[in-house]
């Protein structure tokens, strides 16, 4: 008898998938889309994509508590939601995590563990994380000094 489980992996992928193009309709205008422009019902969707572990939801949630046009503006959230993303491979928020350990807020500040979150950034393709990893190993800062790698 076969295992359900691939299965049921890929009912999860696109169930979130789909809940995240839903999001997606909401959040940009309805000039392409079809569908009128409503921050409230894209933080709705944006919330049940990321519970199901979407790196890219939870990166949308958190900038919705950052920016707050639809919830208070709250900070902390928006910190947990780029940890949380960061986990799941963003490499957007992986960057806004490095961010963090730098500047030692809603983190403690750690310049070893910033690198390494800029490094896994920087191998995620962000451009800002690469400069930045550049000029870490240049100067030092959370990592040895390897001129040759900067």
């Amino acid at each position: 008898m076969r295992s359900k489980e691939p299965l049921q992996c890929c009912r999860n992928k696109a169930l979130t998938y789909a809940l995240l193009r839903r999001a997606a309709r909401f959040k940009v205008s309805d000039e392409g889309l079809g569908t009128k422009q409503d921050f409230q019902k894209a933080f709705y969707w944006y919330e049940k994509a990321a519970v199901q572990g979407d790196a890219s939801a939870a990166y949308n949630l958190g900038n919705i508590y950052r920016d707050g046009r639809v919830v208070l503006k709250n900070e902390a959230k928006w910190a947990q939601a780029m940890q949380t993303s960061a986990k799941l491979g963003n490499p957007a928020a992986q960057f806004n995590v490095a961010l963090m350990y730098t500047t030692g807020e809603y983190v403690a500040k750690d310049l070893s563990k910033a690198f390494e979150w800029l490094d896994k950034a920087a191998e995620g393709g962000d451009l800002m994380a690469r400069v930045n990893t550049a000029i870490a190993l240049a100067t030092g800062s959370g990592v040895k000094v390897n001129l040759p790698g900067a």
